[in-house]
């Protein structure tokens, strides 16, 4: 089931957070799997939804597995041993020494059993966490935005009154990281900030610290497309404050 631990790959695991850049990263990955491949670089096929290894993390989610109940055919954690057994041996048909999996359903805190049922899938490897954070008006901004194009008719400082509250989740940022830097035994964590003034030199550098290749190398290294809207003058003002 499991290769000896002296052919087992690194595994890079790309945690978020949210409102990051992960999707136009995971798309980067995705689309790039065949010449990371052939540069000893897995991005696994398995578990995928929307570019990125959400089926398979959702399955040892306490609750995001109920999102995809219709997606897995076996029990969500049988589908997950199986998963990653699958991908441990695509790594050594491949002859890849480094794993990269990501999802953001990973950003939050956990209860031992999440921790444990990764950890012992991967047993023997050696780890590393990668995670991007953002200033949590930033933050707010890009969840208003997200939700406007999910259909939200109501203005930001509507939306924003109703959001605010509600308990923040996901901004205590060391107890995040650390959670999964322990309950992994991981054995480095880079924690990116998340930078927009040249959004292009932002993901190169995003998939330089997942893969350690540069993305200029890559067949497919322009950003996939955005367009949002922006909060009113009002909203702006409520951000700020």
């Amino acid at each position: 089931m499991t290769p000896s631990s002296r052919n087992l790959p690194d595994i890079t695991l790309h945690i978020g957070a949210t409102k990051t850049g992960s999707s136009a990263l995971q798309s980067l990955l995705y689309r790039n799997r065949e010449s990371l491949a052939a540069a000893g670089v897995l991005y696994p096929d398995v578990g995928i939804a929307s570019s990125a290894h959400h089926l398979l993390m959702a399955a040892i989610h306490p609750g995001a597995w109920k999102m995809h109940q219709a997606d897995y055919d076996v029990p969500p954690e049988v589908y997950f041993r199986r998963g990653m057994d699958d991908v441990l041996k695509e790594s050594k048909l491949q002859h890849c020494s480094r794993i990269v999996l990501s999802s953001e359903y990973l950003w939050g805190v956990f209860g031992h059993a999440t921790y444990n049922r990764l950890r012992q899938a991967i047993q023997g490897c050696n780890v590393r966490i990668l995670a991007c954070v953002r200033d949590p008006a930033q933050w707010t901004e890009a969840t208003y935005l997200q939700a406007v194009k999910s259909g939200e008719t109501r203005d930001f400082a509507v939306w924003y009154g109703k959001m605010r509250k509600l308990p923040l989740r996901g901004f205590d940022f060391l107890r995040v990281i650390q959670g999964w830097e322990q309950g992994l035994g991981a054995r480095q964590v880079t924690v990116l900030p998340y930078e927009f003034d040249d959004p292009h030199d932002f993901m190169a550098g995003m998939f330089r610290a997942a893969t350690g290749i540069e993305l200029s190398a890559m067949p497919h290294h322009e950003m996939p497309a955005a367009s949002n809207p922006s909060p009113t003058a009002e909203g702006l003002r409520l951000l700020r404050e």
